[in-house]
């Protein structure tokens, strides 16, 4: 905000001063905080000029702006209209790919089908990877076209074959030698004659040349030529069906931006601020480079802070944001001048060295937990010799130092761990031992005062049922996989039960959640012999539902009513269930998939509080970024858990070296082909 104004002092206009952010949230309340520092320097007649968005909004105007230029770019029939709908339910977007996927095989399968190789058959299980690559890719900046890879598009998902080879030359010979072997004794596995000649015991080690057989693979690159052609192909359907997603947003809006001039300069700026910049994409940053008049992009951000995976964000933007600044304005300039400046020859770098939020106790231990290992082999140097690391100054209230503490809970197991964190919550607010500092002055601690962070949702939800059964008020906040909890589950427990009347998992999950024994379960299904009646004023209620089946709102509202259920989460499911199907006609069936893909996916959707503001925050360590709180409780720390050492389960992924991979790949015994 300063440099904001700043600016403004130097005579700079508002509309030539775009900032950008990632939440809604975050936009407005910078917003705010600038018009009311306008007001007060007397310039209330620019107010209106402000320029703050998210990056998903910016993209959203700039690609309805001129959606005609999408079809341009990509060379293709159907054109984007200015009605197309952005779609931010991702099971939505999933199940749109998944029949599109259909579509594609039927009619172009056999195209990649070739000298015994079939890529169908080995893409026909991992459709989901396929997406999620195909998203991330996006979000990387590889776009395709209808025969070739957009610019280093080619390189990039081909990987580099040389660093490859060295890889494979590392491994152990006795390691590789038992995988293929092993491999060799199944049946439906058949290696090629000059891998088992390689591997055989009388070889000590590999031949060089065998590394590149095995990086250069041929059947590889019909993979890759599949890739290409299916990803080109959904962006097709998807401007055929004026049909967004945030990820299609931001390739379009780049796309636009690269091919259209007239459009580069209504949306120009001479100068460009962007939060968080830890959390861009390549995408996001070309974006950024082809909106500015002049070489004024300022990034503020912390690679320390870069803990987010989704949109393929990458702290590189930020830790190597010269060179890869340099890099982008070459590449964008290949062929036409569409960035109107030279690369500047000197960056600014403005260390920021002082925390107004934490005390001197809560950063000493934060930049300790930089030294900490992830694995016991790892070795790490001390963050005193590292240069890039800055060691902060408190700037807060001597008070907030002097009532500051720290300590540490454990639990044998995920119970005990729980168990122990709402004992110490209610330490925290009965004891009197803790006191809180509140504009300088000193209180006793309240529920609302603290917020626990946990690894994953599941933690969460179940810490949060505890909480409940406990007595302790606390509410769920941020991300949350709300199919999941008790509210979305009976949500779905009643829908089937509605939309058949003998469906036994329905009816079940509603017997069971009102505490019924499994006897007695049995008894209403008709399991013990008998016919099975489910009570009376279940099945009037069912009769009453079954009245509203196509008012989905009054549907789901009825359903949390007849429980009493009024919070953050019912709210949530309402809100998502009834816009996922905004406009359109609308069956429980399909409300019932949409649940049980969310449940299978662990979808989240954001759930902002709607109780008493005294009540204990539980959150995900990933959507806790940017909030403050007088209490923290880190949960769950656990030995490769937290942070988590497990790789990437996707069969089908993106690596900057390597390029396009898929670790799964089926040759049978009369194709004569091996795994790779």
């Amino acid at each position: 905000m300063k440099r904001y104004l700043s600016l403004l002092e130097k005579d700079v206009k508002p509309n030539d001063i775009l900032m950008v952010t990632f939440t809604n949230n975050a936009a407005a309340e910078l917003r705010d905080r600038i018009r009311d520092a306008m007001s007060k320097a007397g310039r209330v007649n620019e107010i209106n000029s402000i320029r703050t968005s998210t990056f998903d909004a910016l993209c959203l105007k700039i690609v309805l702006g001129s959606p005609d230029v999408v079809s341009r770019f990509f060379d293709i029939k159907p054109i984007l209209s200015r009605r197309a709908r952005l779609v931010d339910n991702e099971s939505l977007n999933r199940e749109h790919f998944m029949l599109f996927y259909s579509d594609f095989i039927n009619e172009h399968g056999h195209r990649y089908r070739k000298d015994g190789n079939d890529v169908t058959a080995l893409m026909g299980g991992l459709s989901d990877d396929l997406y999620k690559l195909i998203n991330k890719i996006m979000a990387r900046g590889i776009i395709p076209l209808r025969f070739e890879w957009f610019m280093d598009g080619e390189s990039l998902v081909r990987g580099k074959t040389n660093n490859l080879e060295n890889a494979l030359s590392n491994l152990e010979m006795k390691d590789v030698r038992k995988k293929i072997l092993d491999l060799e004794k199944g049946d439906e596995c058949a290696i090629p004659a000059e891998i088992l000649e390689a591997m055989s015991p009388e070889k000590e080690e590999i031949a060089p040349e065998m590394y590149g057989k095995l990086a250069n693979d041929d059947k590889r690159f019909l993979m890759l030529e599949f890739v290409r052609d299916i990803y080109f192909a959904y962006i097709e359907r998807s401007v055929r069906d004026n049909r967004l997603t945030f990820g299609l947003t931001a390739l379009f809006a780049f796309a636009i931006l690269y091919t259209d001039e007239r459009t580069r300069k209504l949306h120009s700026v001479e100068h460009m601020m962007v939060d968080e910049f830890q959390d861009t994409n390549e995408l996001q940053m070309e974006i950024c480079l082809l909106l500015l008049k002049k070489p004024n992009l300022c990034a503020v951000g912390d690679w320390k802070q870069g803990i987010y995976g989704f949109r393929y964000v990458s702290p590189d933007n930020i830790i190597n944001f010269e060179t890869k600044t340099k890099r982008l304005i070459r590449v964008l300039n290949r062929d036409l001048e569409r960035i109107p400046f030279e690369v500047p020859k000197e960056f600014s770098k403005i260390p920021l060295e002082e925390n107004y939020r934490s005390s001197a106790l809560v950063i000493e231990k934060s930049f300790k937990a930089l030294d900490a290992r992830t694995r016991k082999d790892e070795n790490i140097d001390p963050i005193e010799k590292n240069p890039d690391i800055i060691m902060l100054r408190s700037s807060g209230s001597p008070l907030r130092n002097e009532y500051t503490g720290f300590d540490m809970i454990r639990g044998e197991s995920r119970e005990d761990q729980q168990r122990a964190i709402l004992d110490k919550i209610k330490d925290y607010v009965f004891s009197g031992d803790y006191k809180i500092v509140d504009d300088g002055k000193i209180r006793d601690v309240r529920y609302g005062d603290i917020a626990v962070l946990c690894r994953n949702g599941d933690f969460c939800r179940s810490l949060k049922e505890l909480a409940d059964k406990e007595g302790v008020h606390a509410f769920l906040h941020g991300d949350v996989e709300i199919m999941s909890t008790r509210e979305g589950k009976l949500v779905l427990a009643w829908l089937r039960y509605v939309n058949n009347e003998s469906d036994i998992r329905g009816k079940a999950a509603i017997l069971a959640d009102m505490g019924a024994s499994l006897s007695y379960i049995d008894s209403v299904l008709g399991r013990d012999g008998g016919e099975g009646v489910m009570p009376r004023n279940l099945s009037d209620h069912r009769l009453a539902l079954l009245r509203k089946r196509r008012r989905p709102n009054d549907l789901i509202t009825s359903i949390f009513e007849f429980y009493g259920l009024s919070n953050d989460i019912t709210q949530a499911v309402t809100t998502v269930l009834s816009r996922a199907y905004s406009g359109s006609l609308i069956t429980i069936s399909d409300l019932i998939r949409l649940i049980e893909d969310d449940i299978k996916n662990k979808t989240k959707y954001n759930v902002d509080a709607l109780v008493s503001p005294d009540a204990v925050t539980i959150q995900t360590a990933h959507s806790s970024k940017g909030l403050e709180f007088p209490i923290v409780i880190v949960a769950g720390l656990d030995s490769g858990s937290f942070p988590s050492t497990r790789t990437d389960p996707e069969s089908l992924y993106f690596d900057e070296e390597f390029g396009v991979r898929c670790k799964k790949e089926y040759y049978s015994k009369t194709d004569g082909g091996c795994p790779s």
